[in-house]
């Protein structure tokens, strides 16, 4: 592991200690509690990689384990701190009924298009897109751009709500803030990536923040891959698909 009860720093010399941490999801293990810690770690192990692969990664830097913000990074060299926000972008009713899904029969599933930012369900029908087997589908799925305008709207919902906690009395602003958003979302799965991702800089671009702080760089690790700096440089780092399902495996387990 990276961190543990007693281990909040990790220093990062040169290159090739990043050896310790590609290897270190051989032996990744979670344990029942720590969904939070385990999503914001699995993340940063994305965001390590992947910067490094696109020679973003300064060394030497030192990484604590904190909370507001949920790491700080230290490049030692030039004596500054960056901290690191993670956030996960989805809908609570569709995290909800992942978990209420486990109660129906095998073979159920969750029809997608029935959880919206646009508009919040309501309790009797909180349970609206598990079908268990035989019965039909309910919803008429997604039509046009609704999957990607519906992701885009869960991706600046989660951006907005950060930057509330980015500018709360207790948050530890640093030099530089960044936001690392794992993508979540139920609409994913129906998106056009590149239309998608217009959509959401085009509504990040009109978004008045009243807030006196936002985050210097915004990061999305989606589709296996990580976007570095989505509404700056955009980069991609693109992560092999089968490593990856099994991570995910292993968190929602």
């Amino acid at each position: 592991m990276l961190f543990s009860k007693t281990t909040k720093e990790t220093i990062l010399n040169q290159p090739r200690d990043l050896k310790e941490v590609i290897q270190h999801p051989k032996g990744f293990r979670f344990q029942e509690g720590d969904k939070s810690r385990i999503h914001e770690e699995f993340c940063l192990y994305i965001f390590l990689v992947g910067c490094f692969k696109i020679s973003k990664l300064p060394f030497p830097i030192k990484i604590i384990s904190t909370e507001s913000p949920d790491f700080i990074f230290i490049e030692t060299n030039k004596n500054k701190e960056i901290g690191i926000e993670h956030t996960r972008a989805t809908q609570e009713s569709y995290k909800i009924d992942v978990s209420e899904l486990k109660k129906y029969p095998k073979k159920s599933v969750i029809e997608l298009c029935h959880y919206s930012p646009f508009e919040k369900l309501p309790k009797k029908k909180s349970d609206i897109g598990i079908i268990a087997p035989g019965y039909t589908l309910k919803g008429k799925g997604w039509n046009g751009d609704q999957a990607d305008q519906e992701w885009a709207e869960t991706i600046l919902n989660s951006i907005k709500s950060k930057v509330r906690l980015l500018n709360k009395g207790h948050f530890r602003r640093k030099e530089e803030n960044q936001l690392i958003i794992e993508d979540d979302s139920p609409a994913f799965f129906g998106i056009r990536e590149d239309e998608a991702i217009a959509i959401l800089k085009k509504k990040y671009s009109r978004t008045v923040f009243s807030e006196k702080s936002t985050f210097d760089k915004i990061h999305i690790f989606s589709n296996s891959t990580l976007i570095y700096d989505i509404f700056g440089e955009y980069l991609k780092v693109k992560f092999p698909e089968e490593r990856i399902a099994k991570f995910i495996q292993l968190i929602n387990h």
